[in-house]
């Protein structure tokens, strides 16, 4: 994975950016919409803005970083409560610091990481498979229309006029009627 933009060797001295290693969790302090209360994991090392809080996790912290990135993601909706502000309300490093997280043994964070990755799965390839399922009723909707119109959907009475010789008919009704050229559309209306 790559960033999609980067910044010089020059920006980094003269604004002095720090770089967050891989694996660092951030969230969202502003931002209208969803973003503000948003976690996610950097996937490269980089430098982030005034509106990103970076948790760091030393080598003897990364066990528990699962465990604290699901916490954050579930805790979203709490999150964008906390936020201050009039107009656009945002979090602040002193409200992101002030969370309290429960954390159980290190042991039980791994297995409630892991059973937590194994539903995440699970909600992933049943919306996959809800998305293969609408693909397919749109598909079928799409065949039986098609049947319907060509005729193919009940047995045909041979008697039957074919729909080319009804459209015609019912056009030439419509324009013997006087009712125009038999194109559907608004009616006009005069005003009074």
């Amino acid at each position: 994975m790559e960033a999609t933009e980067l910044v010089t060797e020059l920006a980094l001295k003269e604004c002095r950016l720090q770089i967050y290693p891989l694996g660092s969790l951030l969230v969202a302090m502003y931002g209208e919409g969803k973003t503000r209360g948003k976690c996610s994991e950097l996937l490269v090392q980089a430098t982030i803005n005034q509106a990103i809080a970076a948790l760091v996790f030393d080598a003897e912290s990364q066990r528990c970083k699962p465990y604290l990135k699901a916490f954050l993601l579930t805790s979203y909706e709490k999150m964008r409560e906390q936020a201050s502000g009039g107009v656009q309300p945002d979090l602040n490093l002193q409200i992101i610091k002030s969370i309290s997280v429960p954390l159980p043994p290190v042991d039980e964070q791994e297995e409630i990481s892991q059973l937590l990755a194994e539903q995440f799965q699970q909600i992933g390839q049943q919306q996959a498979a809800v998305e293969f399922a609408l693909k397919q009723s749109a598909a079928q909707r799409q065949n039986i229309l098609k049947a319907a119109f060509s005729g193919q959907l009940v047995p045909q009475d041979p008697s039957d006029e074919p729909a080319a010789v009804l459209l015609e008919r019912i056009r030439a009704e419509r324009a013997a009627a006087g009712t125009g050229n038999g194109k559907r559309g608004r009616k006009t209306r005069a005003l009074s």
